[in-house]
C-alpha cells in the first residue's frame, strides 16, 4: 500500500502477552485466539484509517501504535514479573513444523490469491503506487487500506500463536 507498519512488533507483543494471560486463566486456545485477534485488528483499524482519514503519514500513526503497545506490554508486565510464562497447556499440534508449514502455505496462496486476481489487489496496488490518482479513480482508499490491514491483523495472530508455541512465554520485549 505504498506505506511502511513499524508496530507490527508491539502488536504482535501485546497479543502474545495477552495469549498468555488468557491461556493461564482459562486454559482455552480458541479464546486466547479471539482475543489476539481483537488487539491485532485494531492496531490494524487504528493505523489504516486514522492515516487515511487524517490524511497522515502512515509513519506517524505507526509510531504512535508502537510506543502504545511497548506502553501496554511495559504496564502489563510491571504488575506480573518480567516474563509470563505458560503452564499447562499442551502446544504440541501447534508447535509442530508440519502444521506449521501447512498454515503458512494455505496462507500464502490464500493471500497471493487476494492479491493477485481480485478486485482488493488491484486497488491496493493502485493505492500503493500513487493513491490519489487511485481515489480520484474512484476507489475508497479508506475501505481497501483497512481490508489489507485486517488480513496484516490476521496473519499477525497467526504469527503470536506460533510465537507462543514455541516460547511458551511472554514478556516486555516480546515484538521488538
Amino acid at each position: 500500500l505504498g506505506s511502511m507498519d513499524i508496530s507490527i512488533g508491539s502488536a504482535l507483543g501485546v497479543s502474545c502477552i495477552l495469549e498468555t494471560l488468557i491461556l493461564n486463566a482459562t486454559g482455552n486456545i480458541w479464546y486466547a485466539i479471539l482475543a489476539s485477534l481483537g488487539v491485532t485488528v485494531f492496531f490494524g483499524l487504528v493505523n489504516s484509517v486514522v492515516s487515511s482519514w487524517l490524511r497522515l503519514p502512515m509513519i506517524i500513526t505507526s509510531l504512535f501504535l508502537m510506543f502504545l503497545g511497548q506502553g501496554v506490554q511495559l504496564m502489563i508486565c510491571e504488575q506480573t514479573s518480567a516474563s509470563i510464562l505458560i503452564e499447562g497447556f499442551d502446544f504440541s499440534l501447534w508447535k509442530s513444523t508440519a502444521f506449521q508449514l501447512v498454515v503458512l502455505v494455505v496462507t500464502f496462496l490464500a493471500v497471493g490469491f487476494l492479491f493477485n486476481y481480485t478486485l482488493l489487489g488491484k486497488y491496493a496496488r493502485a493505492i500503493g503506487e500513487n493513491e490519489a490518482c487511485a481515489r480520484q479513480s474512484g476507489v475508497n482508499t479508506v475501505r481497501y487500506r483497512a481490508v489489507a490491514f485486517l488480513i496484516m491483523a490476521v496473519c499477525v495472530t497467526v504469527g503470536s500463536i506460533f510465537l507462543i508455541s514455541r516460547t511458551a512465554s511472554a514478556g516486555r520485549t516480546t515484538g521488538a
